[in-house]
């Protein structure tokens, strides 16, 4: 390693010995034995063993930048390389720029009932879908905050994906893409997700930390996360607001991370809250835990209602374009809503992705 012996956290007159003596990098520190360093450079042994730890640090340091580091036109590329995960909302998919993406944190924000874990379900069951049609084919670990994960609801939908898979495939008469369905069933899907039931921050805490062990088993070959909901541990359990930004961001900062390096989608959900809004004198609908968290992941989407039809607005997105779209609850799953003046139109995104075609 040819970083210089001068740069390195070291009292100066063990620095001045050092150099005196002909150690200018830190690799030829490196090829030196405790007893040969302290002999050479007229240090004790004990001095000898601490230079040689700040070596190895700065050592150990330097290989890891190494590691890290990838050219930018590398990443893109892989992440152009990997499918996203579909809603089952055509719309909402050519919003996202063709589904739910990977390495990436996605939050949905809504109130009650509004549809965040039946989408979460949804999302559940479409990771399992083959890559031959636009799928991830990768298994799910569910965070479950709320109790409001519901077996029987996700197998509904899980055998309705199943169903219009192969329906379509089907109609294509591709023959060597249906054989490779024949092992794709609801059951097969309820095996590959792995639910965690947290009742407080702090399980919920332990679950993120031990999330990277469980995903380094290749045989999961885990493609999706889902924290349903990141609000109700911590909306309620911190008299300091401080130190629950503190810990939520270590948390997005984790869950961020374990994206990338793992090539995985992470989706989590929200709440709503009230704030008043004096220069207007009225109450504004916000999404909880604060503007600190609305910085935490890279795609927002709000659900909400109006007129008894439901809607989902891209909120903040990097490289996607504001829009909103409706969309429906059926009991297949996610689906399309009716066309209105809100929603976008075909020509105002443009999707690249592959993705699975739901028409």
């Amino acid at each position: 390693m040819q970083q210089q012996v001068s740069s390195l956290q070291l009292p100066q007159w063990q620095i001045i010995k050092l150099t005196s003596v002909g150690y200018e990098t830190v690799g030829e520190l490196l090829s030196s034995t405790p007893l040969e360093l302290s002999q050479d450079a007229g240090i004790g042994h004990k001095d000898a063993l601490q230079v040689l730890q700040v070596a190895r640090t700065v050592a150990q340091i330097s290989q890891q930048l190494d590691t890290a580091l990838i050219p930018v036109h590398q990443l893109l590329q892989n992440e152009q390389n990997l499918n996203p995960i579909v809603t089952f909302c055509a719309k909402l998919d050519e919003v996202l720029g063709g589904g739910i993406p990977l390495c990436k944190l996605t939050e949905f924000c809504g109130p009650p009932g509004i549809g965040k874990t039946q989408l979460c379900m949804q999302l559940a069951a479409s990771t399992q879908i083959i890559e031959e049609c636009g799928g991830c084919n990768g298994s799910v670990v569910y965070i479950d905050t709320e109790g409001s994960f519901l077996p029987e609801r996700l197998y509904d939908i899980a055998n309705a994906t199943v169903e219009y898979l192969k329906a379509t495939i089907k109609k294509s008469n591709d023959e060597e893409t249906a054989t490779k369905l024949s092992n794709f069933t609801a059951e097969s899907i309820m095996k590959h997700i792995y639910c965690f039931r947290c009742l407080s921050y702090l399980e919920v805490i332990a679950t993120v930390n031990i999330l990277e062990d469980f995903i380094r088993d290749k045989k999961r070959k885990v493609r999706l996360i889902i924290l349903d909901s990141i609000a109700s541990p911590f909306r309620y359990s911190f008299d300091d607001l401080v130190m629950r930004t503190r810990v939520l961001n270590g948390i997005a900062q984790q869950l961020i991370r374990i994206a990338t390096e793992n090539e995985l989608a992470v989706v989590l959900t929200n709440h709503i809250t009230m704030k008043f809004n004096a220069s207007s004198d009225s109450n504004q609908l916000l999404p909880a835990l604060g503007e600190t968290w609305g910085h935490a992941c890279s795609n927002r989407v709000i659900l909400y209602m109006e007129n008894s039809v439901r809607y989902a607005r891209l909120h903040k997105s990097p490289h996607r374009q504001n829009a909103t779209v409706s969309f429906q609850i059926k009991a297949s799953g996610i689906r399309d809503g009716v066309s209105t003046t809100s929603d976008i139109s075909a020509a105002d995104t443009q999707n690249n992705s592959k993705r699975l075609k739901l028409s």
